[in-house]
């Protein structure tokens, strides 16, 4: 284990360094997690099962990149269906080996994808044939999605361990608004898929306009 932890911390910049290309078919593999996360997203996970650490330890090598997709509960466990349709590549940005044995990390998403059809390893493991989607193009806010903002302030003051994840969060492009919220809200699984899957976050912010309700400035998200 602690060459793995070596090896781990010399490869992060190499594989973060992988381009981004879009339209292009690739074999990632998947982290299947109850867990939303879009770009520029961050999300502290704690890693312990055999096939991820593998998994990890096969990113950090350069051998293949992962990343996060939530399990489509209308399919059985440990079956290639049971991949959702848009997951996100992640970068790993930070590490550490923990008290309990697991590795602990924190990744960054990095950019959507479209499963196209998938397989299990031997071990469980979901790898995935994935077409890369291009990223949101940034958004201006205009009233009342300017509402936003202000609640996600508001949401980071009150929640001081999620701030500490985005020292540079970025209120005011509506595209980066709009993936925090979607990670953030318990939306349903299906809603959450389709806005994911959108070309921009023009959709995105009309649902969350309307969840949200801001029309009324009193109303703050549940905590």
């Amino acid at each position: 284990m602690p060459g793995f932890f070596i090896d781990l911390q010399g490869a992060i910049q190499r594989y973060n360094g992988i381009p981004d290309i879009k339209g292009v078919l690739m074999d990632i593999a998947q982290f299947v997690l109850d867990a939303r996360l879009l770009p520029g997203g961050r999300l502290p996970l704690r890693v312990f099962e055999p096939r991820y650490l593998q998994m990890v330890a096969d990113a950090s090598a350069d051998r293949r990149p992962f990343g996060l997709c939530m399990p489509d509960r209308q399919n059985a466990p440990n079956t290639p269906q049971r991949l959702s349709a848009i997951g996100t590549l992640v970068d790993v940005i930070d590490f550490e080996p923990l008290a309990d044995g697991r590795l602990g990390i924190i990744v960054e998403g990095r950019q959507r994808y479209r499963i196209e059809s998938s397989h299990q390893q031997p071990d469980k493991l979901h790898v995935a044939q994935a077409t890369l989607l291009p990223p949101w193009p940034e958004q201006p806010l205009h009233d009342p999605a300017s509402g936003l903002a202000s609640l996600l302030e508001a949401v980071l003051t009150d929640h001081p361990e999620l701030a500490a994840l985005y020292p540079q969060p970025q209120f005011a492009d509506g595209a980066w608004l709009a993936a925090r919220w979607l990670e953030l809200l318990p939306l349903p699984a299906a809603d959450y898929q389709q806005l994911a899957a959108a070309p921009d976050a023009s959709e995105a912010l009309r649902y969350l306009h309307r969840q949200l309700d801001l029309s009324s400035s009193a109303k703050r998200p549940p905590s």
